[in-house]
């Protein structure tokens, strides 16, 4: 009962902060038909965060309840700020009077929310252990936001270092957690649920948007149940592309488990274990250990030689980062990019009334639009150029539509991109100047394409969808298309990529005392370069080009659609209203694509020295942006294709959701123990959102020393623990407290940093603060790292067999002793 009343508090404060933000967001995303509103809460988090953040890197207030208030505060003068504005000659209603006109419409989008984060709430209580892949870490960093209460935040696993990561998503969560008084390992739950509740109205709110501007319905939304209801279906659709849809593996799965398909099939499919004969089985409930996982694995990379190369391509979509209940910054950023959505609609809408008389954003919408898409680079660096290239595309296709001249188009636009890419970086540049990462420029990908089998898995639910309402459109407007752009957009971006791989593969292969050329001979297996050669052409040009080449076909049809002849925009003409909102979704799909190309001929180097993370995160956005532009086609060619034709799509639509469904039903059931939880007390599963309750019975003794720690720590404070690899157990002390420990995961910290010269000697030595017998020694490595408490517990004792304890209990104070734990403080 009580944590129920924790996840209304939550709820109550993000409702209050989004009525807060609204005037706001209908300041400046007023073209849109529901005035911002869908948006105002992702919007009120995000600017609270911002003035949070800023105030307290220059100074003036600390990341605590206090300052966060100051916060809220300011937001809500900006907000007063822009109502009289809105109210100065407006011919808009007021918003009290727009929000009573168009109750059904608010309450709608407020159940979308509500339910979606009540819902997930419940998920995360079912399996709530914040253990295993990277929810430690992400953690460590929550917990480290709130200790440090300053900013920028210090490194939990990296005493004496800031933190060298996007953390701006941890600083948001932390101070609803702060505001509200939740216990952070709550918190973290909450803030998965959260960040699902957000990204389900979010993807709505684009979706409805879309709809009620192609339905001209303007400013004036229906004011009755009955007229909402008829644009629920595609929104709603949006959502459950977005964050609900599962990729085809959990069909093949329970297929597998059936034992049905030959082993031919399973071979051909080529996905990790499913890629041998099915044996005959009695339940179609995969039974396989972790086979939930698998899907975010489908696409296979193969070496030269034909073996399987070890770091395989990471494919995660949506639903399976939720299930898994990581807060990591692709999902922290996840609403705040269908926030951005919806400004590059705003931004189009605004573009295409210009009728020539406007030189572009006004300076107040140009800082607002800058603050909004700059965060995405502070919440997931990768997210950044994505989105400021579609706002930037809006408003070029929108100018297009007004029938701006060609140059006067062409500079306004280079001029709108440039101005955006520099006051998103300047906006936030106590970021940047900061920041370290493990990038390290562009490589070739000679070797490695994605099947279009596997493609297909992945992508299914919504690539048919997108695909087949691009080819519908291409073929009603067949008489008007620009066979010259498309040619551009299609062969043309897959030549340049082509280009640029293979001028980067030959400056390898011509300079092999560059470091690239062993991460480049690393590809190629066991054959040697001339035999390399014919092998790469083989796979391109005869085994898997099947995928490239779907791609640039939709993006041929796209660009030719792009590139068409638009009639001027007439507010009073709807063929014209749709034609043009035809385009924008058009840049969506055609991003999703770009996207999906690039990791078959070129990747970002870093610490893993394949395409896996450059996969990762093209493809994640990929799927967001087909979520929404297959969710409009779909609403599309259900409602306007000929009778037989909308009957044949409506059925392969209904399969292909069929087939996205079962993914996170037996998903659902496997993760939660059968809706029956994770969590055991007394020998019994149960709900809870703590996800720091299973260490009580797990691990009683480590557990009540956190609760001290948690307690009577500092700030200034720095821990002493164990040292070992990642994922594993260790530095689970400064990941449940947010103290800082000398050395954390040393892998973790080379991928953040690129470069391992802060952390280097600090594994040893702790070994040697523990193993040795000199206090002298001791002493010195105490006072090297200003280390305040040195923790001994089992895993302790089981890492250093040679620990010596009697030098801490001789010269330093015991702070804390309690069953196997005791804590020395050298206060």
């Amino acid at each position: 009962m009580a944590e129920i009343g924790t996840f209304l508090r939550w709820w109550a404060l993000i409702l209050g902060i989004g009525w807060l933000a609204w005037p706001i967001s209908s300041r400046f995303m007023g073209n849109l038909p529901d005035r911002g509103y869908s948006a105002s809460k992702a919007l009120g988090l995000l600017l609270v965060g911002y003035v949070v953040w800023m105030l307290s890197v220059l100074g003036y207030l600390l990341v605590d309840r206090g300052g966060i208030l100051v916060g809220i505060g300011a937001i809500a003068v900006l907000s007063a700020l822009s109502s009289q504005r809105v109210g100065n000659g407006s011919s808009r209603p007021s918003l009290l009077r727009w929000g009573v006109r168009n109750w059904a419409t608010v309450a709608l989008i407020e159940a979308v929310f509500l339910i979606s984060f009540g819902v997930w709430a419940y998920v995360r209580a079912l399996n709530p252990e914040i253990i295993a892949t990277e929810k430690p870490m992400e953690f460590a960093f929550l917990n480290a936001v709130a200790k440090s209460g300053s900013m920028p935040p210090h490194d939990p696993w990296l005493s004496g270092y800031s933190i060298s990561y996007y953390y701006f998503g941890y600083v948001i969560m932390s101070a609803l957690i702060t505001i509200t008084g939740v216990v952070p390992a709550v918190g973290f739950n909450l803030g998965i649920a959260l960040l699902f509740g957000l990204a389900s109205v979010g993807a709505f709110g684009v979706l409805l948007n879309l709809v009620l501007v192609r339905e001209r319905a303007g400013p004036r939304l229906p004011d009755n149940t009955r007229g909402v209801a008829r644009f629920l279906i595609p929104a709603g659709l949006a959502s459950a592309y977005s964050v609900i849809a599962g990729n085809l593996n959990g069909l093949l799965e329970a297929v597998h488990q059936r034992g049905i398909g030959a082993a031919a099939f399973w071979s051909w499919l080529g996905i990790k274990w499913i890629d041998t004969g099915a044996v005959p089985s009695e339940t179609w409930m995969p039974q396989r250990y972790l086979w939930w996982w698998q899907s975010s694995r489908v696409i296979r990379d193969i070496d030269l030689s034909g073996n399987p190369i070890a770091l395989q391509p990471i494919g995660e979509f949506p639903f399976f980062s939720f299930l898994l209940g990581d807060m990591h910054p692709h999902v922290l950023a996840l609403p705040f990019s269908f926030l951005c959505m919806m400004l590059a609609l705003d931004v189009f809408l605004e573009a295409r009334l210009s009728k020539g008389t406007q030189s572009g954003l006004s300076v107040p919408r140009l800082i607002y639009c800058s603050v909004v898409l700059g965060a995405l680079g502070f919440l997931n660096m990768w997210d950044f150029p994505v989105y400021l290239f579609i706002t930037v595309a809006a408003f070029f296709v929108g100018g297009r539509v007004a029938q701006l001249p060609r140059r006067t188009l062409w500079l306004r636009s280079g001029s709108l991109g440039a101005s955006l890419l520099a006051l998103g970086i300047v906006l936030y540049l106590p970021f940047y100047i900061g920041f370290r990462s493990q990038a390290g420029g562009l490589l070739p990908n000679p070797v490695f394409v994605t099947r279009l089998p596997q493609f297909l898995v992945m992508f299914w639910p919504v690539v048919v969808p997108t695909f087949a309402w691009v080819i519908w459109s291409a073929i009603a407007s067949r008489q008007s298309l620009s066979w010259h752009t498309g040619l551009l957009t299609g062969p043309g971006v897959l030549g340049a990529l082509v280009i640029v791989c293979v001028s980067l593969t030959a400056i390898i292969v011509a300079l092999p005392e560059q470091g690239e050329a062993e991460l480049l001979s690393g590809l190629l297996g066991d054959e040697d370069l001339r035999t390399a050669y014919s092998l790469v052409l083989r796979r391109r040009l005869v085994e898997s080009p099947w995928a490239n080449l779907s791609i640039s076909a939709i993006l041929l049809l796209i660009g030719a659609q792009l590139g068409a002849r638009m009639k001027s925009y007439d507010s009073r003409n709807a063929g014209d209203n749709a034609d043009s909102l035809r385009q924008f979704v058009l840049i969506i799909a055609g991003c999703g694509s770009v996207l999906v190309l690039i990791p078959d001929f070129v990747y970002i180097r870093d610490a893993f020295g394949v395409r896996l993370n450059t996969v990762f995160k093209l493809y994640y956005q990929a799927w967001v942006l087909w979520s929404i532009a297959g969710a409009y086609g779909a609403w599309r060619l259900c409602n306007q294709t000929g009778r037989l034709a909308r009957i044949v799509f409506t059925c392969c639509l209904g399969l292909v959701i069929a087939g996205s469904m079962v993914y996170p039903t037996m998903a659902l059931w496997t993760k939660t123990n059968g809706f029956q939880g994770t969590t055991y007390v007394s020998g019994k599963p149960i709900a809870t959102l703590d996800g720091m309750a299973h260490l009580a019975t797990s691990q009683p003794d480590d557990y009540n020393a956190i609760q001290w720690l948690s307690r009577n720590s500092r700030a200034s404070d720095v821990i002493a623990e164990a040292v070992g690899g990642s994922y594993s157990q260790y530095a689970r002390i400064s990941t449940h407290t947010g103290i800082p420990t000398v050395m954390g995961w040393p892998g973790h910290e080379l991928q953040w940093r690129g470069g391992f010269s802060q952390a280097a000697g600090r594994e040893k030595d702790v070994e040697t603060l523990y193993s040795t017998r000199s206090w002298s020694k001791a002493l010195a490595l105490l006072e090297k790292y200003s280390i305040t408490y040195v923790y001994v517990g089992d895993l302790e004792l089981a890492t250093y067999p040679g620990l010596s304890v009697e030098k801490f209990g001789k010269n330093m104070a015991t702070s804390y002793q309690d069953g196997k734990v005791t804590i020395y403080s050298n206060k």
